[in-house]
């Protein structure tokens, strides 16, 4: 259940001038001011998760991944690209491509016993072990550009000021 919460120095107003013009106004434009002044409504602390950065990043990187896994270099390289960027972080992004590089494996494989024939013939000529090894490179390849292209502040690091003189 969200949470109501009031700020201390009583509730919190915000003033608002609007430019309305309705169809039968005397006036061309007509200035109304109000006050906002509802609760400020916020998500409560049941449900947390502790690792966000790697969960999203290794949601991400399976989902992308599996839907696109018929593309055995493209599809995993996006997939990191896309996790990576969600991880933020170069730890969390390559935990999350290693998680990856062996849960869409994993999930063929099982989704894979369930046909009839049972062979891999859907990784375009590639054995499966071949296919397993570039879908991994290219997870932490993804993952490394994805968690590059995040700006400098939102990974924690700190930007130097320009000196000028």
């Amino acid at each position: 259940m969200p949470d109501t919460l009031e700020p201390q120095n009583g509730p919190l107003s915000v003033q608002r001038e609007v430019i309305i013009t309705p169809p039968d106004a005397p006036l061309p434009n007509a200035r109304f001011t109000y006050v906002d002044d509802s609760p400020v409504v916020v998500r409560s602390g049941e449900f947390q998760i502790d690792h966000r950065g790697v969960v999203i990043g290794a949601f991400t990187m399976v989902l992308v991944s599996f839907l696109t896994f018929w593309m055995p270099l493209f599809g995993p390289l996006m997939a990191g690209a896309f996790g990576g960027f969600f991880a933020k972080r170069w730890g969390r992004a390559f935990a999350a491509a290693a998680f990856a590089s062996v849960a869409v494996p994993f999930l063929l494989v099982v989704l894979n016993g369930f046909t009839k024939t049972g062979n891999l013939g859907f990784l375009l000529g590639l054995t499966f072990w071949q296919w397993t090894i570039a879908h991994a490179v290219c997870m932490f390849i993804g993952a490394a550009s994805g968690v590059f292209s995040v700006p400098r502040s939102e990974r924690g690091l700190l930007e130097r000021e320009i000196a000028t003189e």
